[in-house]
């Protein structure tokens, strides 16, 4: 079931993002292997300047930084 909630409530990110680790060419970063890796790490992607410094700062994603930004992005940096 709560795989089920995931998947509906990523659909509408799928238009910007993907969660296949070869998927390329998308106006988001890819989001494969999201969990653990530092944020604003996709080579591919030309992030923000407040999420290049957070990548600068070393900052990962985890569950609650991850919860956080979803809830709030503009807040959260």
């Amino acid at each position: 079931m709560a795989e089920e909630n995931g998947a509906r409530l990523f659909e509408p990110c799928r238009a910007c993002h993907s969660l296949d680790p070869a998927a390329r060419g998308l106006p988001g970063p890819n989001l494969a292997g999201l969990p653990g890796r530092k944020v604003g790490d996709d080579g591919a992607f030309d992030y923000s300047p407040v999420l290049s410094k957070a990548r600068e700062q070393g900052l990962v994603w985890d569950e609650a930084r991850l919860d956080q930004f979803l809830t709030d992005p503009a807040g959260m940096f």
